[in-house]
């Protein structure tokens, strides 16, 4: 029995080299982008629509349903375009080899214009307009329909990387996905303009002002290093944040989410040497990109936490702790 000459890729993960073996008999690669579903997001949304639901607590739980399909959308999108530019012949190696930080780090790249790594696309460094008119390019679609769509979706992934990469959608995302360590519920700011001094009846009943707010959104806990940054310091604190979304914009950005991922999916197959016959490219209308910004919580974020003053707690080390540890489990004397 002949022993068959194993296919090798060599592939990059941002600057990270790996070589895959693969049978020559094996379609991993087409099966893997044939497996993925692009509706599966938009379905989410629709199910999760407010006007759906019964009751006031289901309404809040279908958000948070919407907005933890909102994370995975995007990082799933920012996974499938960091793969078409340096392994799209070999996608699912790609993104088992592209960790979370990784990724973030590929995102903010390439909105700097800076990509970190060989790139199988020839050119100068991607942006987010030249990467959706190459994912655009092969389609059969009207050139200057192409070019329309591009500046769209470029836009687009562009307002999506910025919320990608930024630290507190991050740890609101781990929060939503591991357990829902979430509780849910937006929340609302007013500010008053200052009463005159002596004013009793003014400062009884100011005027509040409002600053913007949402019912749907979560408040999450997060632990941070405190007493110094240095990388052997074991001291955190606890800490609470608040995020505000808009449910109606959540649903339209996953519709988005979906015609992104069916047009990058259908690159990539095609790539994979699928006849462009074979593939579903999508269209959105300009109404249709430009609608989610029309819906705005005004105020994203707030954290209130207390102030803790230095010097009121110290750093430590592993060492230390490990010896109190030891001390609190050793033998009582009799």
């Amino acid at each position: 029995m002949t022993t068959p000459t194993m296919k090798a890729t060599v592939l990059a993960v941002a600057d990270e080299p790996y070589c895959l073996w693969e049978h020559p008999l094996d379609t991993h690669n087409l099966d893997f982008l044939k497996g993925i579903d692009a509706e599966y997001f938009a379905a989410v949304g629709r199910m999760a629509a407010p006007e759906k639901q019964e009751a006031i607590e289901d309404e809040h739980r279908a958000a948070t349903v919407a907005r933890l399909a909102f994370h995975q959308g995007i990082e799933t999108l920012f996974s499938l375009l960091g793969a078409m530019l340096q392994a799209p012949k070999c996608v699912y190696a790609w993104l088992a080899k592209c960790g979370n930080s990784t990724l973030r780090d590929i995102v903010s790249a390439i909105s700097n214009g800076s990509f970190p790594g060989p790139m199988q696309l020839q050119g100068a460094d991607p942006t987010w307009e030249l990467l959706a008119m190459f994912v655009l390019d092969d389609s059969d679609a009207p050139i200057e329909i192409r070019i329309a769509a591009a500046k769209n979706f470029g836009k687009l992934w562009a307002r999506l990387a910025q919320d990608f990469v930024a630290p507190r959608t991050a740890q609101e995302y781990n929060s939503l996905k591991h357990g829902f360590r979430v509780a849910p519920g937006g929340f609302s700011l007013e500010i008053s303009k200052d009463s005159a001094v002596g004013d009793i009846a003014d400062s009884a009943s100011p005027t509040m002002i409002p600053l913007g707010g949402s019912i749907h959104g979560v408040s999450y806990f997060n632990v941070e290093k405190i007493a110094g940054e240095q990388g052997a310091n074991r001291s955190i604190v606890g800490r609470r944040y608040r995020r505000n979304w808009n449910a109606r914009q959540t649903i339209l950005l996953l519709e988005l989410i979906s015609h992104s991922l069916r047009n990058v999916i259908s690159r990539l197959q095609q790539i994979n040497d699928v006849t462009v016959s074979a593939v579903n490219y999508s269209f959105p209308t300009e109404e249709q990109f430009a609608t989610p910004w029309t819906h705005s919580v005004g105020v994203v974020g707030m954290e209130l936490n207390r102030t803790i003053p230095e010097g009121v707690v110290c750093a430590t080390t592993k060492q230390e702790l490990n010896e109190l540890l030891n001390d609190r489990h050793a033998p009582v004397d009799e």
